[in-house]
This record gives C-alpha cells, structure tokens and sequence, in this order.
C-alpha cells in the first residue's frame, strides 16, 4: 500500500518518483477500494460492512447478511461455534426467533454464516428509546423464549448435531481452547500441569478441587444461549423479533444460563415495584426468569470447582499456547498514513512550485514557534493583556496594551 508522504525533493525528476500512481492508493483494506476506482467509476455499492475486532459482517441488500470470522482469529486455536447448529434447530424445531435460512461452509482461512437479515436493530442500540411498556414486553418475550429454549435437552454437554462445547468456567479463559467434557480424569490430565504453587504442594486441596468437577454423564443439560446480553437481542416496534449469536451456547448445565446473566443483576421484585420508572427490559428479564424457574443456582461442587480453577490455576501464557499464522492489516500504518486528499491536492503542482511551499510552511512555522517563545517570556499579567486585550489599571499607573506579537518589531530583544 502506498502512503502519502510530502514531497522533499526540487526537481521533476525527484517528483515523478516520489509520485505513486493514482491505483497505488489503497482506501479500504476490507474491500479492496482502490482510488483509481473511487474517482472514475460510478457504481454505488449496497454491500455495507460493520466489524467487531476480527470478525467482519456484510449487510448484502436489503434481505441477506453475512458473516465472516477468522478460523485463526488472533493467531488462536479454532473455537467451538454452535451458532449454525442451534439456530438450524431452533428454526425448526420451536417459536424462538432466530436468524433464518442460514447457511454455513468454512475454507482455508475462514468460518462463513450466510443468512437472511433480521429485521429491527440491536436491543444495544434501541433501549435508551423505548418506552417503559415496550422494556416490560422485551424483557418479558425474552423470558419466554429461554424458558421454550431450555425444553430440549441433552444426557452430555454439546451442541445440537453432536458439536463440541468451549468451557471456560473449568477450563482456559485466554489463549487456550478446553472442551467441555464429562470425563473428569480427562479434565484432570489438562489442569494437573497448570496447577499453581498452593494446589501443587497440597495432596488434601488437590483432591479437594478434582472430586469438585461437577460436569457428569446422565445429568441435565439443557439447550442454553449461554453469553445474552443487548448486543445480540433484536428488536423493532417494541418486540424482540430474533435472539443471535449463538456461538457459546448449547446443552449445557441447567444453572449455566442463571449463572452467567446473573452477575450484573442486582434488582428484585421489591425494587422494582419501588422503583416502576425506573424498570428496564434486564431487570424484568431477570424477574420472569426468577419465575419461570429458569434461576437455577450454581450447586456448591461447581461453585467450589470454579473457586479452585479461578484462584489455583495458572492460565496458559500467549507464548506457551499454540500460535497459529492469521491474516491481518497494519492498523497503525492507517493510523499515520493515507491522507490521500493531501496527495490530491498535490497532484497537479510542479516541483518547484511544491519546493517553495515547502520552504513556506517551515518558515511559517519558525516565525509561529517565535512568537509562542516571546509569549512564554512576558509575564503573567502581560499575556493576560495579550489574551484579553484589555488594559490593567493599578495605583494610578497603567499599562498599555501591548502590540501584535505577530509584528517582528515585538520580538526586539527577545531570544530566539
């Protein structure tokens, strides 16, 4: 790619090669738009492009959307995405609004997630809008929806079709990918090699920490979202018209769901009968889950678990995990760079006409590092004056008001 860079030589010569060719400007790295493109053709595009981090997501028209995430995102191992799989089986298996028609293939370098577009907009970005009835009938849908999600269940922890689960309640949170299992010496034989010190010298606290492993064959596991939050809640005239994103979610602990949306909730009936202005969508999500029985606590050998990994456990470091080649751009040569209106507005001048202006700015510049100099020397109430233009008055004596520091006689006597 090529940057705009002043040009700093004085002859013609010295100009043609410093002078990219119009193509070389390259204006988005996502789509390839180059400037020759931007300035002499005419095709407008209905393909738009949003991005969180890594992961981009293509608006194509009006009717279809999608989605494209690195399969090396960051240079880590593949994660777990139960996204195609649960919303496939909620489209057809239930009333729970999710992305529709989805298709889903993978390649080389990429996961891709073509689907039709969701109408309405993030329950994020529409909640500081809506009305108090519209946040009770929101938080009220999205209850209901849970509540139907949680009817199918599975005897292990997996996704719909069979898929693997990540887990990071007992397992690698950052640069490392653990799956969920059932099988507590498998679990064991990963965490063993990471205990830290307090664990690693005390056979009592160790077994202590192993029989606690509460993830078991037989139990309830029930199909859960998993990471709900108004990022992936969508919403038009006040009604939830799609739950997204499922990429963390599938059959999972019965108190998984509970556990995860509960750490930020705090209201309880009493509060918000208190408080009836003051109700949002989260906090009657958090009440009709209460009711519906969707509440369900972490038992004490998960929470003991949990206490164990989060406190005697050491996290695999970036260096010690697998890296993985990944594809990415220099944000920061885009931080400093492409300004390439600056090179428009030089392209049509000859060298020596860019020679002077040159010669221009950095006299300009001197004479303006001049003044400041002078303005840093006068006292207070002199840049006061300055600033103010105003004259002080004292005990019968009074200062006038100084020159334009901008006029060279005013620098007489003053260090440059």
């Amino acid at each position: 790619m090529t940057l705009y860079k002043p040009f700093e030589g004085t002859t013609q010569e010295e100009l043609k090669l410093h002078r990219p060719k119009s193509p070389d400007f390259l204006l988005c790295h996502v789509c390839g738009l180059n400037s020759s493109l931007q300035e002499h053709e005419a095709y407008f595009s209905h393909v738009k492009v949003s991005m969180n981090s890594s992961r981009g997501m293509w608006s194509l028209g009006e009717k279809y959307f999608l989605k494209e995430r690195q399969i090396h995102e960051g240079g880590y191992p593949p994660t777990p995405n139960s996204d195609y799989a649960i919303s496939k089986f909620l489209s057809e298996n239930s009333n729970v609004p999710v992305a529709k028609d989805m298709r889903f293939w993978e390649d080389s370098t990429s996961y891709w997630q073509l689907m039709e577009r969701v109408p309405g907009i993030t329950l994020r970005k529409a909640q500081h809008d809506l009305t108090l009835e519209e946040h009770r009938t929101i938080g009220t849908e999205l209850a209901e929806y849970l509540a139907e999600a949680r009817k199918f269940t599975s005897t292990k922890p997996e996704a719909p079709g069979g898929g693997p689960l990540r887990d990071t309640n007992f397992g690698a949170r950052d640069w490392k990918v653990d799956i969920l299992t059932t099988d507590r010496e498998e679990w064991w034989a990963r965490i063993k090699p990471r205990l830290g010190q307090v664990l690693s010298t005390s056979q009592e606290k160790r077994t202590k920490f192993k029989e606690s492993y509460p993830i078991k064959e037989g139990a309830k596991y029930v199909l859960s979202h998993g990471d709900l939050d108004g990022s992936n809640i969508m919403v038009k005239d006040g009604h939830v018209t799609a739950i997204i994103d499922w990429e963390h979610g599938g059959y999972r602990p019965d108190w998984w769901e509970w556990h995860k949306w509960r750490g930020t909730q705090k209201p309880t009936l009493k509060w918000m009968l208190e408080n009836p202005d003051e109700v949002t969508w989260s906090d009657v999500l958090t009440e009709q889950m209460r009711q519906l029985g969707i509440d369900v606590d972490m038992p004490s050998d998960a929470s003991t678990c949990q206490s164990f990994y989060t406190h005697g456990v050491v996290e695999p470091s970036r260096k010690a995990a697998s890296s993985y080649e990944w594809e990415e751009f220099d944000r920061y040569l885009y931080w400093k760079c492409t300004n390439y209106k600056r090179y428009l507005n030089d392209k049509g001048c000859s060298a020596g006409y860019l020679a002077k202006a040159r010669e221009k700015k950095a006299k300009d510049e001197a004479k303006e590092a001049a003044i400041m100099l002078a303005f840093g020397q006068l006292s207070i109430d002199e840049q006061d004056i300055f600033l103010t233009g105003k004259i002080q008055r004292g005990s019968g004596n009074e200062s006038p008001k100084p020159g334009n520091l901008d006029d060279d006689s005013n620098l007489k006597g003053i260090e440059r």
